[in-house]
């Protein structure tokens, strides 16, 4: 599965809706719900009313589907963002690209795709993760602690709080101008460790390729790491998991994760 991520300060949800229809065919949404788990095919959205009624009920997120039942996850996760998230079987991997090109449609300010497929049964451990490395994901190696306290396995999200830095560096990473400027990120250094890239919308929005193969990201892990670590404005795991590395206690654990995660 990979993962695609936008984040776009656009609040008005019909417009947004609208210019995904530019989307390409497999992922144009056609439907849309109040769960991600289930739709009805009645409620389609080029049935505007039913839709703008459905619109000002939800008014903080729900979820579209394409005629390939795949998701788009809309949401206000705060309150500057409205994020757009994908969830994009990987023989789609080839559209990434096209994919952020129609989405400069809703201006998004940062973005992200990145591999990261379900979690593999391990007859050792079952699905359990005590350390980051041990992910086949990428967003889950970049974005999540796993630890374990007195005998009780923990996970917790890091790193994604956009008003304080832009989450890590991934598979492709859009950044525009204003959250560069923002957070003072070097585009240059990116741009030279990155394999291409692309200056769209006037100057105002780059679109970074870290290499080829996204399932192929534990090779360049190690890379984008230290670009993370050296570079302001972009978040580092290490400072983090160096803070917690002998923490025992459950309630520390969660202080410290969310003094990380708050403004």
């Amino acid at each position: 599965m990979i993962l695609l991520e936008v984040f776009s300060k656009k609040k008005d949800f019909l417009l947004m809706v609208e210019n995904l229809k530019e989307l390409p065919h497999f992922i144009r949404p056609k439907y849309f719900s109040d769960t991600e788990e289930k739709y009805n095919k009645t409620n389609k959205i080029i049935n505007t009313k039913r839709f703008c009624d459905f619109l000002n009920e939800n008014s903080f997120g729900f979820f579209l589907f394409s005629e390939e039942n795949i998701c788009i996850d809309i949401s206000l996760k705060n309150e500057i963002y409205t994020t757009l998230t994908f969830y994009i079987p990987e023989k789609y991997a080839n559209s990434v690209n096209d994919i952020f090109i129609t989405l400069l449609l809703n201006k998004p300010v940062f973005g992200f795709a990145t591999y990261d497929p379900e979690r593999k049964y391990d007859e050792v451990r079952g699905y359990t993760i005590n350390n980051y490395k041990d992910t086949d994901s990428e967003y889950e190696y970049r974005n999540r602690h796993f630890t374990k306290i007195k005998n009780f396995s923990c996970e917790a999200w890091i790193g994604l709080n956009l008003n304080k830095y832009i989450s890590g560096l991934y598979w492709y990473t859009l950044i525009s101008a204003e959250i560069a400027k923002k957070f003072k990120i070097d585009l240059y250094q990116l741009k030279k460790n990155a394999l291409e890239y692309q200056v769209l919308q006037e100057s105002d929005v780059l679109l970074l390729k870290f290499y080829e193969d996204p399932t192929e990201w534990k090779q360049h892990a190690l890379k984008l790491d230290n670009l993370c670590s050296e570079l302001t404005g972009i978040f580092s795991r290490k400072p983090l998991d160096s803070k917690l590395t002998h923490v025992d206690d459950m309630f520390l654990y969660n202080q410290i994760i969310d003094m990380e995660n708050d403004d």
